[in-house]
């Protein structure tokens, strides 16, 4: 077995292959690759393509580490900022019962917008109230979406989660329809379907990760090994 894999190895260095790259195409480990292909040499031109392959993956992670460094130094004032607010807030429930709400319900992996989606008119109503109130956004920023299923009454689900929302029908995105697993006879629990909020703005969504980190430091100040896994995903 190791014979052929040594022939295999040998020929794969004498076509210009790097020993990373054997060891990857044949699985074994790069130690017996080094010995196996020790005393094969390479053309000029084959050592200035491996040389100039290794330039460009060391340049490609060079600029990837760079982009993530000046991405940081770019969210840190507003999560900054975010964390300062904790103290200065004046509808402190509103405040906190709508931050747990999304750490629990609301979208996690857009970098651009604030989403939540829910069937409780409750929730709903309290979270665009936070939006409002809070964050700062007029109700012309905010967009609605209704998932139902195809049998329910789409337009009577679109008018009351308007209302609900006080989100106009003119700002609603288009309603979608979700697969119904409803048994012949079984009441539909969910007549209106469910309800989704987004709101576009890379700030406040990074601002509202400072928020809930800063209510986690507040809780745990001693908690220092999670501080740095409370981020969300934006």
């Amino acid at each position: 077995m190791y014979k052929n894999l040594k022939l295999k190895a040998r020929q794969l260095r004498l076509e210009g292959k790097s020993i990373r790259e054997i060891e990857r195409e044949l699985q074994v480990a790069r130690s017996n690759v080094s010995n196996w292909v020790r005393d094969v040499e390479l053309t000029k031109v084959q050592l200035d393509e491996l040389a100039l392959r290794s330039h460009s993956k060391i340049t490609i992670e060079k600029r990837r580490e760079s982009r993530l460094k000046n991405e940081a130094a770019l969210r840190m004032p507003y999560i900054l900022e975010g964390r300062k607010d904790i103290n200065q807030l004046e509808s402190v429930d509103l405040f906190m019962l709508s931050l747990g709400i999304f750490m629990g319900e609301g979208g996690k992996t857009n970098r651009g917008s604030i989403q939540l989606s829910n069937t409780d008119p409750r929730i709903i109503q309290i979270f665009v109230k936070f939006l409002l109130n809070d964050c700062g956004f007029q109700i012309q920023k905010l967009h609605g979406h209704v998932g139902i299923h195809r049998h329910l009454n789409r337009k009577a689900a679109e008018m009351y989660w308007s209302k609900i929302s006080g989100i106009p029908l003119s700002q609603f995105m288009k309603t979608t329809y979700q697969h119904s697993k409803r048994g012949k006879g079984e009441r539909d629990k969910l007549p209106y379907g469910t309800f989704s909020i987004v709101v576009h703005d890379t700030k406040k969504r990074i601002k509202l990760e400072g928020w809930i980190q800063g209510v986690y430091q507040r809780l745990f100040p001693h908690n220092t090994d999670l501080h740095h896994v409370t981020k969300l995903k934006v």
